[in-house]
Formats: structure tokens, sequence, C-alpha cells
């Protein structure tokens, strides 16, 4: 069984002020209005029931402060069959999505393996069976459509000085969803 942690800064994120600022100065794209930047773990249990794994992950959050620091950061845990998030605007996700989630990983995942490393020996999680750890960008565009779809697609992987942002192709993988299908369960079953 498989969770999600979406963690986000409480306060304005300077990383996500910097990518909007880049797009609208330097890219000149204007047609994004939203630019937010969550750290994501993927946790991989070996359980029987999302219940449980949703269990252990809830403990991990509220006894230690690995996944998320409750002084600094907001999360919400993905792994139901529709999750809300609630820095997301209502509407945001749905027919015509006009909000892109880019997640973000490096092809290494250094930072995931050092956290089962933790999870698994240092407190002792024996369910514990993996740890992935990316960065998902969400863009927000003032309409929903293809070209707004077309446009994240763009952004999402560095290919030139002028093209791209978000991904190093030499290093990092990144995929695109709109964000209705990212909170209904997509790129693959959570």
């Amino acid at each position: 069984m498989k969770t999600e942690v979406l963690v986000k800064l409480a306060a304005r994120d300077p990383w996500s002020f910097t990518v909007l600022d880049a797009l609208k100065r330097k890219f000149g794209i204007e047609t994004v209005v939203g630019v937010e930047r969550l750290k994501s773990w993927r946790l991989d249990f070996d359980l029987h029931s999302k219940e449980e794994a949703i269990a252990v992950t809830g403990k991990i959050l509220d006894e230690t402060a690995l996944l998320a620091n409750p002084n600094r950061d907001i999360w919400t845990v993905r792994g139901r069959s529709r999750l809300e998030l609630p820095w997301v605007s209502p509407g945001a996700a749905g027919e015509g999505d006009r909000v892109f989630a880019v997640r973000v990983a490096d092809r290494d995942d250094l930072v995931g393996r050092s956290m089962h490393a933790i999870l698994r020996r240092r407190l002792g999680i024996s369910e514990i069976n993996g740890v992935a750890f990316s960065l998902v960008w969400m863009l927000e565009f003032d309409r929903p459509g293809e070209e707004s779809f077309r446009l994240a697609e763009e952004i999402a992987v560095a290919r030139s000085w002028r093209r791209g942002l978000l991904a190093n192709p030499h290093c990092q993988e990144a995929v695109v969803l709109g964000l209705g299908d990212y909170l209904g369960g997509g790129e693959g079953p959570i």
C-alpha cells in the first residue's frame, strides 16, 4: 500500500515567488497566475489495507518532524480516492483544468533512499518498503485548455537557456498532470 504526503510551507514560499517572477519577467508568460511548490513523500508499505498505511503515515507525521515540520509546514496525506488540498482554491480542479501538477524527481533519489533508511533502521518501521521524494510544482493559468497544458509541459523541463525551468533533463524527470487527474489518483494508484 502506498500513501503520499504533500508538504507546503505555511508562509509564502520564496521559491514559488521566484519561479513565478522568472516565468513572467524572463520568459514573458503572462498566463501563469500562480505557482506553489510542494514536497512530496511517497511511502510504500508492506501492509494489507490503505487504512493501515494511512495510520502509519499519520503516526510518522505526529511523532516526528522528518516529513514535515509542524512549526513551519502544512501538509495533507494523499492516498484516499479523492483529496482536496487546503491551499488550492475551490473549483480549480475538474473539467477544464487550469492548474497543473508538475512532479519533478531526481533520477537517483538519494533523499528518498536516505529517508527510507531512517524510517526503517532508526525508527524501526519494518513495514516500510521504500520512500520516493520529489517536488510537485502547482502551476495555475488564467484559463483552462490544451494551450495551458502545452505551456505547462514546456515550462516543466529546462531544454535551453530560454525554454523550460523546473527540471534538469540530465538528472531529473518531470511529469505533468491536470490537477483534477492528480488529485483523483492520476500517475498510478496511490
